[in-house]
């Protein structure tokens, strides 16, 4: 029952039902509290719904298992968004804006949009805020899903961009 229920909640984020996901993860953590599929899928429905402090916490505190590294590949897009909620990102250049605003489209659930704007961003400078672009686009594609046929797309993308 427990592989189940981790299977229909992530079947339900992978279509963007985050209240449904969230309330079936929570009912695993209500029984499993250190589930690590639970955990992941919670703090990716927090990323997307702007709960992003709460995400930052999941993540910061993951459990070790074999989820542990996309709970890290996470983690810099839920310490942009938290610090892009209290004004703490740097905004002295163009591309810093650009960044901005790409932040604001994943606060608004446009994920392509906000990929597309970090492809510009990294091609512009592939090396912009030490790789922070980059960081912030594996998230989004983490929060994707594989099985997301915009997943393919864009890694080719960046592939094409970075080589």
């Amino acid at each position: 029952p427990l592989n189940l229920a981790i299977e229909k909640a992530d079947s339900l984020l992978e279509s963007f039902d985050l209240r449904n996901a969230e309330d079936i993860y929570l009912e695993i953590l209500d029984k499993h509290a250190e589930n690590p599929s639970a955990l992941l899928g919670l703090a990716k429905i927090y990323l997307i719904s702007n709960r992003a402090s709460k995400a930052f916490a999941i993540l910061s505190d993951f459990p070790e298992s074999r989820l542990y590294a996309k709970a890290e590949v996470l983690k810099p897009l839920a310490k942009v968004m938290v610090d892009f909620n209290e004004n703490l990102l740097p905004g002295e250049t163009d591309l810093d804006n650009f960044f901005h605003n790409c932040v604001r489209l994943i606060q608004r659930q446009n994920l392509p949009a906000a990929l597309d704007g970090l492809l510009d961003i990294i091609r512009e400078n592939r090396g912009y805020r030490n790789g922070l672009a980059r960081d912030v686009f594996l998230a989004l594609l983490e929060i994707l899903g594989e099985h997301n046929p915009q997943t393919r797309k864009y890694r080719s993308e960046l592939a094409t961009t970075l080589f």
